[in-house]
């Protein structure tokens, strides 16, 4: 039996095994199943969010530590390389009613591993204006410092984004 940090109950779990980060990547926990029990279904969610964060940790930090040493050697201009909007969602009774906040995995020489959270208007407007790298790289956080959700849901984007961005320096 494992016991969870946050508010969840504990919940029965297979043990941590390179299957079980597979199984976690390719789930979606935001998919409720219809008629499912509901605390069941709630417990999934919650041990799934804490696994894929606590599996998404370890190779986070490496990742991060790369390229903060990758910084200083002087390899990389700064950038950021998008990747694709995970998390949907509205803002809550202390946001604005009209619109809601996206979630983009993203990759930064400034700091590795990020996300970027938009107003789903800003993030349309960046979008036409062609400007949405540069708006994203002024609003991209640390994944490391994103609650264990935004963790768990955008680490399994960012290994393609480290392949793109060495993609990007041609060392001859």
């Amino acid at each position: 039996m494992q016991t969870n940090r946050s508010r969840c109950r504990p919940v029965k779990s297979a043990p941590t095994t390179p299957q079980t980060y597979q199984l976690v990547q390719e789930s979606n926990p935001m998919n409720l199943i219809p008629n499912a029990d509901t605390e069941m279904v709630l417990a999934q969610l919650c041990h799934t969010l804490q696994l894929g964060s606590q599996l998404a940790d370890a190779p986070m930090r490496t990742v991060d530590g790369y390229f903060a040493q990758l910084r200083k050697l002087g390899i990389f201009h700064r950038s950021i390389v998008l990747g694709p909007v995970i998390v949907s969602r509205a803002y809550g009774v202390d946001g604005p009613g009209d619109s809601g906040e996206l979630v983009q995995a993203a990759l930064t020489t400034n700091f590795g591993a990020a996300a970027v959270f938009w107003n789903s208007e800003d993030y349309s407007y960046a979008r036409e204006a062609g400007t949405s790298e540069s708006d994203a790289f002024a609003a991209a956080r640390p994944l490391r410092d994103c609650v264990p959700a935004i963790r768990a849901v955008l680490w399994p984007h960012i290994p393609p984004l480290v392949v793109v961005l060495l993609g990007q320096v041609d060392i001859s």
